[in-house]
């Protein structure tokens, strides 16, 4: 035979009753009652205990649950002991995911730096919705950075979106999520889909992006130190570039005696070399320089050079500009 079980939105419940009649003369024993189907968006209630008995002219009844999770035509298969019924049940079409918005940063994101973004539906969704932000980068600028992720770690982070409210809830109970920016010119691209925890898909056709940009500007030094020996004076600088490239290095020895020594370098080519190497692209735009100094003369002389030496101050350039001056002492 076939149940029709009453129809229901997607996520809600009606329920049938199913009543089992003994008319004969005896009684009659009833061992299985249950519905085919793993998740089956139909479910039994109040099932009498098995085996069950029902004595003639007696009775038993259980209840049959329909709570939808996709639209359309639901189908089942009850067994009452060795008695098959198809179950059926309609559920209407989902209504269309409403409209979203970003929040957080836009636009123009400092490089080298963490930001938070959120996401929240213009109005609150009837079912509880699932779904995941992915992350894209521009490999023409950013090559592999590493370094561009979220904070949970990796380019794609999940959320979720309880029934009746409007803001996506991260991994940690947080309505927004870091991200790293990196340390390279280029754009970052987040991506949202969405689904029912019925697995019926509602992201757009064209979901709306959100899309940082990360400014070439001048580079940023990060740390320098002066490390010095007997026969040399080594300066070593740690910085990044957002263009990816350096055009010049400027270091100056200050001595005790106020005295103050500039030296220019063209790192134009050792720049590309580093760039332009496959061991560079998951560093971004990050570098580290060293510029080693000579200290000739006798051994008074070289003792009498490095006792007089306070401290080095050190700037780069780019295409872009020049970084801020940064200032090490003698270590």
């Amino acid at each position: 035979g076939q149940v029709a079980v009453p129809a229901a939105a997607i996520g809600q419940t009606t329920a049938a009753m199913f009543m089992i009649r003994n008319t004969g003369n005896r009684p009659a024993t009833i061992g299985s009652i249950g519905v085919s189907g793993a998740g089956s968006p139909f479910q039994l209630a109040n099932v009498p205990p098995l085996p069950l008995v029902i004595e003639p002219d007696g009775q038993a009844e259980f209840r049959i649950e329909f709570t939808p999770r996709l639209p359309g035509l639901n189908t089942a298969v009850l067994n009452v002991g060795a008695v098959f019924f198809n179950l059926t049940g309609t559920a209407a079409a989902l209504p269309e995911l409403p409209g979203y918005r970003w929040e957080g940063a836009g636009g123009v994101v400092a490089p080298f730096t963490q930001t938070s973004v959120g996401l929240t539906l213009q109005s609150a969704y009837p079912l509880p919705l699932r779904g995941t932000v992915v992350m894209t980068v521009d490999t023409a600028n950013f090559g592999a950075d590493a370094a561009v992720q979220f904070s949970t770690g990796g380019r794609s982070v999940s959320f979720v979106i309880p029934a009746g409210q409007t803001r996506a809830v991260f991994w940690n109970g947080s309505t927004t999520i870091r991200l790293q920016t990196g340390t390279a010119a280029g754009r970052i691209v987040l991506t949202p889909s969405f689904v029912t925890d019925g697995g019926v898909v509602l992201t757009p056709e064209r979901p709306a992006v959100l899309e940082l940009a990360v400014p070439e500007q001048a580079p940023v030094v990060l740390a320098a130190r002066l490390e010095t020996s007997l026969s040399a004076v080594n300066v070593v600088v740690t910085g990044f570039s957002t263009t990816r490239s350096l055009t010049k290095m400027e270091v100056t020895i200050r001595r005790r005696t106020g005295r103050r020594e500039t030296f220019s370098f063209d790192v134009t080519a050792a720049s590309q070399l580093w760039f332009g190497s496959a061991g560079s692209l998951s560093s971004g735009g990050l570098f580290s320089a060293a510029a080693p100094f000579t200290v000739i003369g006798s051994p008074e002389d070289r003792n009498k050079l490095l006792e007089e030496l306070e401290g080095v101050s050190v700037r780069v350039s780019n295409e872009r500009g020049t970084s801020a001056e940064i200032s090490a002492p003698v270590v």
